[in-house]
């Protein structure tokens, strides 16, 4: 179910703050149109480990860019201009030895 850009960055924010690397320069943040590939696949994300990830689903892909935006300025790692016309899921992860940006 799509979520608005506040509610987005709102649950981010909880899952940030609630966990000991509450710091955002060691979470990276993206958008696919995969989540399942994009996480677990290309970033080698832990899928068990559901403390160190979130992912959520924008109502369109400029949400989902903009959402992108804001997390990028906060200090998350990635860069912009990911993602494709149909990349409406927002995520984040906690940067690991094991993760691949």
């Amino acid at each position: 179910m799509a979520e608005s850009k506040e509610d987005i960055l709102e649950e981010f924010g909880f899952v940030i703050g609630s966990h000991e690397f509450s710091s955002t320069k060691k979470w990276y943040a993206g958008i696919t149109s995969d989540p399942r590939e994009r996480l677990f696949s290309d970033h080698k994300v832990d899928e068990n480990d559901t403390e160190d990830w979130a992912c959520m689903e924008a109502n369109n892909v400029e949400d989902a860019r903009e959402i992108e935006k804001i997390l990028h300025s906060d200090g998350f790692q990635g860069g912009p201009g990911g993602g494709d016309d149909d990349s409406k899921y927002v995520y984040i992860y906690r940067i690991t030895k094991d993760t691949v940006e």
